[in-house]
């Protein structure tokens, strides 16, 4: 038997160690994108943080940075403009609000299906998946928004679980991503690419490419929407974790904030 001091000691060690295992890691995702639509090419570089319930987004291309805050715990998104110093925050529930009246969650439709392949990206085992997205951009369905494509999904790298962690807390909150106005055809736009990232939510882990073309169905006005239409692609070059500075994922001081 083990004295009484060592055996206290023993355990205060094993319980640092199981607590340990369950800390969060922060994480940073660095990919680039790519996108063709209307003859014209686009390039950039997105860099993604997570911290606990907090998500920063980077995107950086041809001109100025634009820079993204995600609080799932306080339901808020939060564009920082470095120009103006000025920190622009909506609530999800806005959102989620607006979404709904110009393109209702309920007339999304989507599929996703394991293709049975395996790749090696970014030093990282993934999955690959095929999907499929049907957002009417009116009730009737004429036009209907159609996404397709394929991605490759890690389910075991570094950072999964933090990914998963938040990505299922803010769809908990009916979030519609990459909300920008009430043009249903943008609106549309959003529920499919909002739509995308649940399903690959739904596999558990992080997508570490992402393939999928952008297509019109329907009507005359499909054939006039499908000369902006095109493709868009993501590829994670880098995943790391480690910690991440607090002040990150905040609105820097001294700067000016708007509720929208």
């Amino acid at each position: 038997m083990l004295p009484t001091g060592q055996t206290s000691r023993i355990l205060a060690l094993a319980g640092v160690v199981a607590l340990a295992s369950h800390l969060k890691a922060d994480v940073l995702i660095s990919e680039t994108t790519s996108g063709a639509a209307a003859g014209r090419d686009v390039r950039a570089t997105r860099l993604t943080m997570i911290k606990d319930l907090k998500m920063r987004v980077e995107m950086h291309g041809s001109g100025e940075a634009v820079v993204a805050l995600y609080d799932a715990a306080a339901g808020e998104e939060i564009d920082l403009d470095s120009k103006k110093q000025e920190a622009r925050i909506r609530k999800f529930a806005a959102i989620r609000e607006a979404a709904e009246k110009a393109v209702p969650e309920e007339w999304v439709k989507s599929s996703i299906q394991p293709t049975g392949e395996r790749e090696t990206i970014a030093g990282a085992a993934c999955e690959e998946y095929t999907f499929t997205i049907h957002v009417p951009v009116v009730k009737d369905g004429k036009p209907t928004l159609v996404m397709r494509g394929k991605a490759c999904v890690a389910k075991e790298t570094s950072g999964a679980e933090e990914y998963r962690n938040f990505v299922a807390a803010v769809g908990r909150t009916g979030f519609v991503m990459n909300y920008t106005s009430n043009n249903i055809v943008l609106v549309s736009l959003a529920r499919a690419e909002t739509t995308l990232y649940e399903l690959l939510s739904g596999v558990g882990g992080i997508p570490l490419r992402i393939e999928r073309n952008i297509r019109f169905d329907g009507g005359w006005l499909a054939g006039l929407l499908n000369r902006s239409a095109g493709s868009r692609s993501n590829l994670v070059t880098r995943i790391s974790t480690g910690p991440l500075p607090n002040e990150d994922f905040s609105i820097p001081a001294a700067w000016e904030s708007v509720n929208k």
